[in-house]
């Protein structure tokens, strides 16, 4: 198994799993759905591409905490007035401004893993990823990261590879991860495994996640499972 190994860290992050309509969640650390919907960025996937979305579901992720940030509110208001000439409407509510509720990480950092045995895949997620065809954002489009998002391939599992990754600045030295629950050992369900995402039919799945501690000594390697 190889891993790829992303750093998302940037002035605001959104990863929302729960949020609809008028209020748009974050969850406190990036979601699957978040990470493949960058990576197919990336790649220059389009929505009904079910295909390289099936493959990018099929990786195992990893996310450290490396510094958690904090959660703010933001209010946002939409509708009103025109688009391209025509009556820009919400919900069906002609004329109407609408006030909408967006949440954000600020000054978050976090370090993620996705791997799997496809190494033709991952040297191509590898490749596009500091190539991209489309801009990657941190969950919402206005949330551009403030570092470059790739950091290495590793010849390992998500989980070893978060244990010998460079920490972000700031990071305490006892960090919270957050992977994909590994067989026989019970998890907590999260709505965010993507099984479509087509505008008119965007479905999503329950995946199960383990959370665990890692520590770090001074110099930045792992200490301890």
């Amino acid at each position: 198994m190889r891993s790829l190994v992303l750093r998302l860290e940037g002035p605001m992050q959104a990863w929302g799993t729960r949020g609809r309509y008028s209020i748009r969640d974050t969850d406190a650390e990036p979601s699957k759905s978040g990470v493949l919907g960058l990576l197919g960025c990336a790649l220059g996937m389009r929505r009904d591409d079910q295909d390289t979305l099936d493959q990018l579901r099929r990786l195992r992720m990893a996310v450290r905490v490396d510094r958690p940030g904090r959660i703010i509110r933001d209010l946002h208001t939409v509708g009103a007035g025109t688009f391209r000439g025509e009556p820009h409407s919400m919900w069906g509510l002609k004329d109407k401004t609408v006030l909408t509720q967006r949440f954000y990480l600020v000054d978050a950092a976090f370090t993620v893993a996705v791997g799997g045995d496809d190494n033709a895949l991952l040297d191509r997620i590898a490749a596009a990823v500091q190539d991209p065809v489309w801009p990657m954002f941190l969950g919402r489009r206005s949330c551009v990261p403030s570092e470059p998002i790739f950091l290495a391939v590793a010849p390992t599992s998500p989980e070893d590879a978060l244990r010998h990754a460079p920490l972000a600045r700031g990071a305490e030295s006892r960090l919270r991860v957050i992977m994909d629950a590994p067989a026989g050992i019970a998890g907590s369900p999260r709505p965010d495994d993507p099984i479509r995402l087509a505008s008119d039919d965007r479905q999503f799945a329950f995946r199960q996640v383990h959370e665990c501690w890692l520590d770090f000594a001074p110099e930045g390697g792992s200490s301890s499972p």
